[in-house]
């Protein structure tokens, strides 16, 4: 039986889905799971933009790239503890 995620992390800058688009999707359906958006810019958008801007549409916690495994891990604890 298919479960929804417990949390949703994203790439906000992908050549063919829109990363925010996917943020208001999980606000609009999901509103409790935690979202993380990860960006290290690109598509003429910098990585610091990106993530204010994922920010403003509604992502819980934004992560630079290239990604720490361990600041990642620390902020899907943090999340997951957020969403009990």
């Amino acid at each position: 039986m298919w479960k929804p995620p417990a949390i949703t992390a994203v790439a906000v800058l992908m050549p063919e889905t829109g990363g925010w688009d996917l943020i208001r999707m999980v606000r609009q359906n999901r509103p409790s799971t935690p979202v993380i958006a990860i960006s290290g810019g690109g598509l003429g958008v910098s990585a610091e933009l990106a993530l204010k801007i994922s920010d403003l549409v509604g992502a819980d916690a934004v992560l630079p790239k290239p990604v720490d495994a361990h600041a990642l891990l620390n902020l899907v604890r943090t999340q997951l503890g957020r969403a009990k």
